[in-house]
């Protein structure tokens, strides 16, 4: 997926070629359709990789949604807190004069929705933390490292392959 942009210029290069290579008369048929049936195959594959970019883009959004909601409601309860540790400071260190109580007031106001709130935000990081594997696992996609033993070199590959296909 990070070199999308280089192999789809070379779909399009293998594309011409192949245009060009029927086009030419100089294979047999035999060839020709083999030729065509490789490059139909590797622009199923582009195809089936731009739609998991989209998904996965799509997905991504919806998580920078959600995490921005719930930053959101995160800065609202931190405020809340602080204006209560404020309002709770100034009672207790209050010596000369009796504070008026209204900040107080405006805690025992807000106690109920910021519980709620504060409920709600522990709920969807429990979701968060519980959710669903990373897309690969999700896709069904292992990856390993395949090597050849018996070679003079050690030749090693990164092999990725789809379970739902086979």
């Amino acid at each position: 997926l990070s070199d999308y942009e280089t192999k789809r210029s070379n779909l399009y290069s293998i594309e011409r070629l192949k245009d060009r290579l029927v086009n030419a008369q100089l294979a047999d048929p035999a060839t020709k359709h083999r030729t065509r049936r490789a490059v139909s195959e590797i622009g199923k594959r582009v195809s089936m990789i731009r739609g998991l970019l989209r998904d996965r883009k799509s997905e991504v959004d919806c998580a920078v949604e959600a995490a921005k909601a719930f930053q959101d409601d995160l800065n609202r309860l931190s405020k809340f807190c602080e204006k209560t540790e404020k309002a709770i400071q100034l009672v207790e260190n209050a010596t000369i004069f009796t504070p008026s109580g209204t900040d107080l007031d405006y805690v025992r106001s807000q106690e109920t929705e910021t519980d709620q709130l504060a409920r709600a935000l522990q709920t969807r990081w429990n979701d968060a933390c519980s959710k669903e594997p990373s897309p690969d696992a999700r896709l069904k996609i292992v990856s390993f490292t395949v090597c050849m033993p018996n070679s003079p070199f050690l030749l090693c590959k990164k092999v990725f392959w789809n379970i739902e296909n086979q």
